[in-house]
């Protein structure tokens, strides 16, 4: 995924990207090679290889409602300079199903097809269904906050010091429920900051809901 976002990069920069080990970084860029997912060029620089067409058309068969939502998903990360994530709920759990990380700077992420509990994040909270409340570890309600524009806030839960926030989409028949969602220290949140963040998720709910025909201007 880093590859797809960035282009040809070397090892030692792939390694500072993902803050993993230089050995870490070789042991694994040796095990894409081989299967054929990545290659090498004259400039030892790593890139895709068109191998990794057959996992996307795979992919994308089966999620065609994905195509028209990944401008919006990088529109967010540009306008909130975070790395921004589209989610699903998939029976009780929320599933990371694509990601645009910031170009530049560090920030929160976690993979594509990562897989966790509803709760500890605002894109758990996004994706609950009507009357339903999620706990922390000693079964107390999330302090989850959510604006007048429907945009979830949760402050820090599974990682100290990490908030989050998530606006849930309406999504046609057939499409698991969706959210955009990112998360930020909260030691650079202010008051200004999160009114912008919370426009942006409420902007771009508004296009994707154009885009996948639920909104209530398209019916």
């Amino acid at each position: 995924e880093l590859l797809a976002e960035m282009g040809a990069m070397g090892h030692m920069a792939i390694s500072e990207r993902l803050g993993i080990p230089k050995s870490t970084a070789s042991a694994l860029l040796k095990s894409l090679q081989g299967a054929g997912f990545i290659t090498r060029d004259e400039d030892r620089k790593f890139s895709l290889s068109p191998r990794v067409l057959r996992l996307s058309e795979g992919f994308l068969a089966h999620r065609q409602w994905l195509a028209p939502l990944l401008p919006l998903l990088e529109q967010l990360r540009d306008e909130t300079n975070e790395t921004t994530f589209l989610v699903e709920r998939r029976d009780d759990s929320r599933v990371v199903v694509a990601r645009r990380l910031v170009r530049e700077g560090l920030s929160f992420t976690v993979p594509v097809g990562d897989v966790a509990p509803l709760h500890g994040t605002a894109g758990g909270h996004a994706l609950c269904r009507p009357g339903e409340v999620l706990t922390d570890a000693d079964g107390r309600p999330e302090p989850v906050e959510i604006s007048a524009q429907g945009v979830c806030y949760l402050p820090s839960a599974i990682v100290p010091g990490v908030g989050s926030f998530a606006v849930a989409l309406r999504v046609p028949p057939g499409v698991p429920p969706l959210a955009f969602s990112l998360a930020m220290p909260v030691s650079r949140m202010t008051a200004t900051i999160r009114a912008g963040i919370e426009a942006a998720l409420s902007a771009l709910r508004d296009e994707a809901e154009e885009a996948l025909g639920t909104s209530h201007s398209s019916r």
